[in-house]
């Protein structure tokens, strides 16, 4: 089992307070359900903060996956294309989530928080 059971986890912030722009949350809740594991997605607007010189826009994700089939899974996996409105695409793979591997029997689940900082208000992962 690896992270790529969910796509499309939009970043906008609504930043008018942020130079004066107005951009909207376009996903803060997403769910699919894929082989009988139910992925949820919850994001969030953390903050700006100015590193470098430069102002940074922090997001947050927290990230429920559920067991609904019959068989125990493990998460092994993350694997996040990162897209970024003033930058290059990035890839991010890597073992497990958080520094675990976790085992998910029937009808339990596992939720974790991370997070994602961006150069731009704009963004997404997949």
């Amino acid at each position: 089992l690896s992270e790529h059971y969910f796509y499309d986890l939009g970043f906008f912030h609504d930043c008018s307070h942020v130079h004066g722009k107005c951009l909207y949350l376009l996903i803060d809740m997403f769910t699919q359900v894929t082989k009988g594991i139910k992925v949820s997605v919850r994001t969030s607007f953390e903050g700006t903060f100015f590193k470098n010189y430069k102002v940074h826009y922090a997001f947050g994700y927290t990230i429920t996956v559920e067991n609904l089939g019959k068989d125990t899974v493990q998460l092994t996996a993350r694997h996040w294309d990162v897209f970024d409105a003033l930058k290059d695409p990035e890839t991010i793979d890597g073992e497990g989530v958080i520094g675990r591997k976790p085992v998910i029997k029937p009808g339990k689940s596992h939720t974790y928080s991370s997070g994602c900082l961006l150069a731009s208000p704009v963004g997404a992962m997949r």
